[in-house]
């Protein structure tokens, strides 16, 4: 692992020291650049050549300055995000040792057979799953970009919105999968009880992943502004799909259903009924 420090895009309190420094002096720039960016934005909802021609920022170039400048400070340092899935006991203990891998047809394979070794999968159902016409368009991208892919989210708060992940936690697999299952009366009641809920927490090495687009830092202003401009732009809450396996040092933990932590990660306990999940 690199050196620097792991940061969390919400908690100012564990932003690197310069690039809170950096937001600190330069709150007000901040803000008049939100707020000409907002009133362009609605001047052009009434003048179609704003939309062709948008009118320049007088705080644009001040503005991408300090973005790059943040920008450099997390250089050295590490962004925590979080894989949202369902896992059994096996997988568990694989990804603390090993790690986290993309979505692959090996991968399935892999997972599906483990299921069968392990007496949470029938043979019969091991093989349909893996016959299965639903999985080949899952891992073929058909019905939206998953394979050569593992997707976390930087936002904590994402976590304690059922509705953004209990499908996530509800069916073993993931989205390479669950996906085209979840209403099968041949396997769904199966892939419900199969593994637990878990939380993957992740540790990603900025200058791997990094430049971001938009920029990182642009986003952490958004967050950083949210409490005195409403929706700021680009928005700090977005998805992060990262194109390559995870080391196993770069998993701080699996959080299982179990683990006191999941609930107070996902605040699971005050979910409405409709999306609760079971262990």
């Amino acid at each position: 692992m690199t050196s620097g420090i792991d940061f969390s895009l919400e908690d100012l309190g564990t932003w690197p020291v310069e690039t809170r420094a950096l937001w600190e002096s330069h709150q007000g720039l901040v803000l008049k650049y939100l707020q000409e960016r907002r009133r362009i934005d609605q001047a052009a909802e009434g003048n179609v050549m704003f939309r062709i021609l948008r009118p320049p920022n007088a705080y644009e170039e001040q503005y991408q300055a300090l973005v790059k400048r943040m920008e450099s400070t997390l250089e050295p340092n590490r962004l925590v995000a979080y894989h949202c899935t369902r896992l059994t006991p096996r997988e568990v203990e694989t990804i603390r040792s090993s790690g986290l891998r993309v979505l692959s047809t090996e991968l399935v394979r892999q997972r599906v057979n483990n299921a069968v070794a392990d007496g949470h999968l029938t043979e019969v159902e091991g093989t349909y799953l893996l016959q299965s016409p639903q999985i080949i368009d899952n891992l073929c991208d058909r019905v939206g970009r998953r394979a050569g892919l593992v997707w976390l989210s930087p936002n904590p708060s994402v976590l304690v919105d059922p509705s953004s992940v209990y499908r996530l936690f509800r069916s073993w697999g993931g989205e390479g999968i669950y996906v085209g299952h979840e209403q099968d009366e041949r396997i769904a009641s199966k892939l419900a009880r199969t593994g637990t809920p878990a939380i993957v927490k992740c540790s990603l090495p900025y200058s791997k992943h990094g430049p971001f687009f938009p920029p990182l830092a642009a986003r952490m202003l958004s967050l950083a502004s949210a409490p005195k401009f409403e929706n700021p732009e680009p928005s700090p809450t977005f998805d992060l799909p990262i194109a390559r396996d995870l080391l196993a040092a770069e998993v701080l933990d699996v959080i299982t259903f179990v683990d006191s932590r999941f609930d107070k990660l996902t605040s699971h306990a005050a979910w409405p009924i409709d999306y609760q999940v079971r262990s």
